[in-house]
């Protein structure tokens, strides 16, 4: 069999595992920078939940999905991310 006629082989990381790193990274950015963010509003000093508490559970949330669909996912086959010059005019646009 000549190399031009073997299937396109899937690989472990492709295009699903690169958007859910990215994700993850911005999650745990997002979730790094909470504490060292301005407070507009608050509800004085009762106890009980803060300004920020939406975005912590929100944030937290999505780091944990996306830390489970990466454990579950990691062993299935995936699309091949593709040559530079593609993401580059996908990106572009």
């Amino acid at each position: 069999m000549s190399p031009a006629a073997e299937p396109a082989r899937k690989t472990s990381f492709g295009i699903a595992a690169l958007t859910s790193v990215l994700l993850q990274a911005g999650a745990v950015t997002g979730l790094a920078q909470l504490g060292s963010q301005i407070e507009i509003f608050g509800f004085g000093d009762e106890p009980g939940p803060n300004a920020r508490a939406f975005p912590l559970v929100a944030l937290g949330l999505l780091a944990l999905s996306v830390l489970c669909r990466l454990i579950t996912n990691r062993h299935r086959p995936d699309q091949p991310i593709g040559p530079a010059a593609d993401i580059a005019k996908t990106l572009a646009v």
